[in-house]
């Protein structure tokens, strides 16, 4: 192989400003650079990069001339160095531009076409807002707790933008959390279960232990500097999770018994009320959402006192605490903390998402709890649309695994099979109940506690194909659980030689973080073992039987424009009610393939073009959400063979407000609110109209 020429450079070439100099031997343009933007966009998405920084000009050129038949630097001829400088280099850099300005990533995305995902918009300005999400956002400013709604459309997300920034401009520190990962990602926060330091499972301890690990350091740091708190997407919140967060805040907050030493951990100058007596042990709530949209997912699985798992009575039972729960609670609003918090309650009610009156007037017939009239329900099946290249939403599973499966055959690209490794670590004295999850399916080795997991059991897969996210993968950069993009390639790597250093080598493999990092890690190599028998036939298939030794990974690019290689994930359930709990994990490449999806996974998304079956909507709150998803009768197409039945009998009323209304739990009179305000009750709703005053407790209208 011909030898690039050698650089040669004197001290008099380097920028005054020079902090360090970066030396690409492999990358898109191998060269000297004195600036790390430079230098990363010549190894970014160059598979074998080779780099390096050095703050001394001999050492760079050293490197970048030297003869691969010499190299010292730690990996012989493969001329790999320790990255470490560089990294933290890169890291600075990620540090320094990760807020970029809406005009900046606007033209970044200008030319990316999002079949599925919220649509990429500059920051919302006071400006841009209609009268009566200015007027929120002044309520939310005045630091009161504040709960507002609206059907899909109002702008909440809008509204929400702009209070934050205000309120951080006044110095705040605001968390914003959301029930799921794409909810979450969509309005720029994490899940509530991050923001509080708990894993998915933490519901199934007492509430008592996780009111003392709210005082471990990370945790009570993050608790103490949090002054308001966001919650997005309410609806899917479930009753007790609400009360867990106000207990763990409470408790979090509470003042040293020490005066001496105010605080176990300094987190700086106090800017909001630190008092466990207070909700949430005075963080400010904002909470939002629409409850005519879909409920909590598998509510009351775990008592809240004691986390035991809950029993079927016809209602959700604890024979540990000799307590029931009915569904009908699952809700946060039907919460004890909901009550203390003692909200503002707004809902806004002027659409901005849909422009056509006809459809926002199907839409809040529908959120009102009514049913379509005939016209509204023939406008629905008969007109002018473009939906070409539609998304295509599906109430069941099965109808979109089929749409999905008639995509993947148009392809004429190889396909690759990914087995998933599950594994069941049983702690049979402990939880003898337990034992059918060991049970296997053995023709693929298919756990039957595993028989229902979002991984797939055999992911099939070719290039060219559509796909999605079913793990937060990284959330900073825009890929979350419902993040969409097209399968480019499979990448090869050798199992034998994987290293966790170098983030851009060919062999590279990352380690997880976090509580169970390790017991992950274990996992994912033996799913490595896994696949090597069905990737060496894969390869031999293909003409490449002398690196048969090689694996395959998906590499994607996601509709947000990341191009990223995805790896499989452990996703590990506790099971049993007394520690050590019974461990059971599938490991699997976290995607599926996304010509359709489900109802339930297109919540929170605004699309342009979608394509909707309503046949089969098992729920009543689907036909809102699933209709909701569209801007308009424009982009909209339904399919329905039974001239929308589900929209004819049998339809209740969907919603918080639907509810209390038909039990009488709050009214609006046309001067001022009233309410039957009680424990367990649901709080009165307030329109915010052109005039509006502040009261005791709620806004009026005049």
């Amino acid at each position: 192989m011909n030898r690039r020429p050698p650089v040669e450079l004197s001290p008099s070439d380097i920028p005054p400003d020079t902090k360090k100099i970066y030396a690409v031997r492999h990358g898109h343009k191998p060269g000297i650079y004195f600036q790390w933007s430079s230098a990363q966009a010549q190894v970014e998405g160059y598979v074998g990069n080779r780099f390096l920084s050095f703050k001394r000009l001999d050492d760079a050129l050293n490197y970048y001339n030297h003869s691969p038949a010499t190299c010292t630097y730690q990996n012989g001829s493969c001329c790999q160095p320790d990255l470490k400088a560089a990294e933290q280099a890169r890291d600075e850099w990620r540090r320094r531009n990760r807020q970029k300005t809406a005009e900046e990533a606007t033209g970044v995305d200008e030319d990316m076409i999002k079949k599925v995902g919220a649509e990429v918009r500059p920051k919302p300005k006071r400006e841009d807002l209609c009268e009566e999400q200015k007027k929120l956002v002044d309520v939310i400013t005045s630091g009161r707790n504040t709960f507002y709604t609206g059907s899909a459309g109002t702008g909440k997300s809008t509204a929400l933008g702009v209070a934050v920034e205000e309120l951080r401009a006044k110095g705040l520190e605001v968390a914003i959390v959301a029930p799921t990962g794409i909810a979450a990602l969509n309005v720029g926060g994490e899940t509530y279960y991050t923001w509080a330091g708990w894993l998915p499972d933490s519901k199934k301890k007492p509430i008592e232990r996780l009111m003392s690990e709210a005082h471990s350091e990370k945790r009570w740091k993050r608790l103490n500097q949090t002054d308001v708190l966001v919650i997005d997407e309410i609806s899917m919140l479930e009753n007790h999770q609400f009360e867990r967060l106000d207990q763990v805040s409470r408790s979090a907050r509470a003042p040293s018994k020490d005066p001496s030493n105010p605080g176990k951990y300094h987190v700086g100058p106090q800017r909001s009320v630190h008092d466990p007596s207070l909700p949430f042990g005075g963080i400010q709530l904002i909470v939002t959402g629409d409850f005519c949209q879909l409920p909590p997912v598998l509510p009351f699985a775990t008592c809240y006192p004691c986390g035991r798992e809950l029993s079927e009575r016809g209602e959700k039972y604890c024979s540990y605490c000799r307590q029931g729960f009915q569904k009908d609670d699952q809700w946060a609003f039907r919460s004890a903390a909901w009550e203390a918090c003692d909200f503002v309650n707004i809902e806004l009610t002027e659409i901005h998402r849909q422009s056509d009156p006809a459809f926002i007037d199907i839409l809040r017939t529908l959120r009102s709890g009514s049913l379509p009239s005939e016209k509204q329900r023939a406008l629905l099946l008969d007109h002018d649309s473009d939906t070409v290249d539609a998304v295509k939403l599906f109430p069941t599973n099965r109808e979109a695994d089929a749409e999905n499966e008639k995509g993947l055959a148009a392809i004429s690209h190889p396909k690759r099979t990914f087995y998933c490794h599950d594994r069941f670590d049983w702690q049979e004295r402990l939880h003898p109940h337990l034992k059918s999850k060991s049970y296997r399916n053995h023709e693929i080795g298919v756990l039957r506690g595993c028989e229902d997991h979002r991984y797939l059991a055999e992911l099939v897969m070719k290039v060219g194909m559509l796909v999605m996210l079913v793990a937060n993968v990284d959330l900073e950069q825009g890929l979350a659980n419902g993040t969409q993009g097209k399968l480019i390639s499979f990448k090869k790597y050798d199992p034998r030689r994987l290293q966790s250093r170098n983030e851009h080598a060919p062999n590279y493999w990352p380690k997880t973080g976090g509580e169970g990092g390790k017991y992950r890690d274990l996992r994912a190599q033996e799913w490595v073992g896994k696949q090597d028998a069905v990737e060496a036939a894969a390869a031999t298939a293909v003409g490449e039987s002398d690196d048969c030794h090689l694996k395959y990974l998906p590499q994607v690019r996601f509709h947000n424009g990341k191009v990223r290689t995805i790896y499989p994930v452990c996703q590990v359930s506790a099971l049993g009610d007394d520690e050590p709990y019974s461990l059971l994990s599938r490991t699997q490449i976290p995607l599926l393939p996304a010509w359709a999806i489900t109802i339930h996974k297109s919540q929170g998304m605004t699309l342009d073009k979608v394509l909707i079956n309503l046949d089969r909507s098992f729920e009543r709150e689907m036909v809102y959400v699933a209709l909701s998803r569209a801007r308009g009768l424009q982009g909209l197409k339904i399919e329905s063979r039974d001239d929308l039945r589900v929209l004819r009998g049998g339809w209740e009323a969907c919603g918080w407000e639907s509810r209390a209304r038909k039990h009488d739990k709050f009214h609006i009179e046309s001067a001022r609110v009233t309410s039957t305000y009680a424990r367990h009750r649901a709080l009165p709703l307030v329109l915010v109209g052109a005039k509006t005053v502040v009261t005791d407790r709620f806004w009026s209208i005049h």
